[in-house]
């Protein structure tokens, strides 16, 4: 299964791009998807191939979600992640797409036969649309 999710939000590509990246601990929903018991977490991704993308609580406590595997500003950010302990891995392909002053992000998230038979994507797919909610909010509250 692959999961497919798009969303066009109402910002030139570069905008889009590092609102995704840059700032996703402004607009991830860790109250609701949260690695961290107690979702005060924000979530963080370093912006480059290698790069962790993580989560970090107000006590230092971290959990690494996944690793950078491409860095293509504004087009293209790929990330691994990581299911937990002994679970397995999939990946996550997030492309952006200008379409005049707007922008056209989509996003695949790949490889669920590398993970164990309790991590189904189910959850997974209804999950991106709440988190992908979230993107779009803060697209429309920037200036």
């Amino acid at each position: 299964m692959i999961i497919h999710k798009s969303v066009k939000v109402g910002r030139p590509i570069d905008v889009a791009f590092k609102l995704f990246t840059d700032q996703i601990g402004s607009w991830w929903p860790s109250h609701t998807h949260s690695f961290i018991e107690g979702g005060n977490a924000t979530c963080i991704l370093e912006p480059k191939v290698g790069g962790r993308l993580y989560e970090r609580n107000p006590e230092g406590k971290e959990h690494t979600i996944g690793e950078v595997t491409a860095f293509e500003p504004p087009e293209l950010i790929a990330f691994t992640w990581n299911h937990g302990e002994g679970k397995g891995t999939t990946q996550i392909e997030v492309r952006f797409s200008a379409i005049g002053d707007r922008t056209l992000l989509e996003l695949k998230h790949f490889g669920w036969e590398n993970v164990s038979a309790d991590e189904t994507a189910v959850g997974y797919d209804s999950g991106w649309d709440v988190v992908l909610a979230y993107y779009l909010v803060a697209a429309n509250e920037q200036k």
